[in-house]
């Protein structure tokens, strides 16, 4: 599934980071865009990065995943 939509393909911050798990948003994860890149965030630091065009939310999904297990290890 995309993660991207709306008018120009870009989508607000809200929106974007209701496509992630509710563990993850607990964890301090958000996604933002711009024209052509789709970031995964954890406060102000980029986690991820991805293509705009090309990103999945199942990609995304999975990074946070991987972040989190990471992180608690």
């Amino acid at each position: 599934m995309p993660v991207r939509g709306g008018k120009g393909g870009t989508v607000n911050r809200e929106r974007l980071t209701e496509k992630l798990k509710p563990e993850h948003r607990q964890a301090g994860f958000y996604l933002e865009d711009d024209e052509d890149f789709l970031y995964l965030k954890r406060g102000e630091k980029v986690v991820a990065v991805w293509n705009a065009a090309r990103a999945t939310i199942d990609a995304v999904v999975a990074e946070a995943d991987r972040q989190i297990t990471e992180a608690s290890e």
